[in-house]
């Protein structure tokens, strides 16, 4: 108990200095960051989590101003897009083909030559037909399904037609075609007797890009998607808890009888034993359990209120930032300070 309260007394004094809110910051954007490249079991709640985890632990920290929030969220939000860009970039110029296969080894050999070239380059897709594994169609139906990377698309459909020249083992199913621009990946099909079909998985290929469009289009689209996907959850929660909080004080302010004051700020003190602050008539601390005789709690509650604070700063009633004496407004939220 008194190691977790020790922790948590440190927490709160570091909250409280000016590191804290940037500390914050890098600390919202690595995690963020690691999330977006190896996050995507998280599949659709990915955007919500990184939009929470860039908004709540800045506020954490400290971070209450809504006019910082939202130019350190809209700061983040960009130079996560540029680093997750950049990334992607660096995988894709590094991929290499791969050779497709169903589990059943039905179709074999599945590939793209060549596998880079330009949108005036006839590629040619090709897969080996084992009809001996398949007996039963004597005219399967076998096609290629092929992806564009910069499309949100289910993918375009291509039958494929049977290699006349081909004297290997099997039978060669081919299509030979250009593609526009782009970066793509494909997929081999094939009909079973049964009327069911089997896949292979996926490849990369044909790239259509140089690498050079490849990294202006990552650096456009990825910031551009952090920003539709992120950016607006990150701006709605910014507008909901204003708005919230907004609420919550007009209801007070409404709720209160006309004259009456609001409620006294409670006199507390420090437990002893895990550093929590406690209310002066507690007679236990809620955090640890810790019980406190009556000449202790007294002597610990006037040793509170009588305790100097430092002449050189003290706290905001705000945010709970350390702020010089000097200071006439606070540094992190903007409260002014009365002389």
């Amino acid at each position: 108990m008194a190691q977790a309260g020790g922790f948590k007394r440190y927490l709160d004094d570091f909250k409280k200095s000016k590191l804290a809110i940037p500390f914050s910051i890098l600390l919202a954007g690595l995690i963020s960051y690691l999330l977006l490249i190896f996050g995507s079991v998280l599949f659709c709640l990915l955007p919500a989590v990184i939009a929470f985890i860039i908004y709540g632990l800045p506020r954490y920290f400290g971070l209450v101003d809504r006019k910082k929030t939202l130019i350190w969220g809209t700061v983040l939000i960009l130079a996560l897009g540029i680093a997750s860009g950049l990334t992607y970039y660096s995988i894709l110029i590094e991929e290499e083909p791969v050779t497709l296969t169903t589990p059943d080894n039905v179709l074999t050999g599945g590939s793209v030559t060549p596998f880079r070239g330009t949108d005036s380059t006839n590629f040619t897709l090709s897969v080996i037909y084992n009809g001996a594994l398949n007996s039963g169609n004597s005219t399967p139906y076998i096609y290629v399904t092929v992806y564009n990377y910069y499309r949100a698309s289910q993918g375009t459909v291509y039958n494929l037609t049977n290699d006349t020249s081909y004297t290997g083992a099997g039978d060669r199913y081919i299509l030979q075609r250009t593609f526009e621009t782009s970066i793509y990946d494909f997929g081999f099909t094939y009909e079973k007797p049964d009327g069911t079909f089997a896949s292979t998985g996926l490849s990369w290929g044909p790239f259509t890009m140089t690498n050079d469009e490849i990294l202006v289009n990552e650096l456009r689209a990825v910031p551009l998607t952090m920003f539709l996907n992120v950016g607006l959850l990150f701006y709605l929660l910014v507008v909901l808890t204003w708005w919230m909080e907004r609420s919550k004080k007009r209801f007070e302010t409404h709720a209160r009888p006309a004259g009456k004051p609001g409620p006294k700020t409670t006199e507390k003190f420090v437990c002893s034993e895990c550093g929590s602050e406690v209310p002066a008539s507690s007679t236990q601390c809620p955090q640890c359990g810790e019980k406190f005789e009556e000449d202790a709690q007294s002597t610990a509650a006037a040793s509170a209120q009588s305790a100097p604070s430092k002449s050189s700063e003290f706290i905001c009633s705000d945010c709970g930032k350390i702020v010089k004496e000097t200071d006439t407004q606070c540094w992190n939220c903007g409260k002014k300070f009365e002389d």
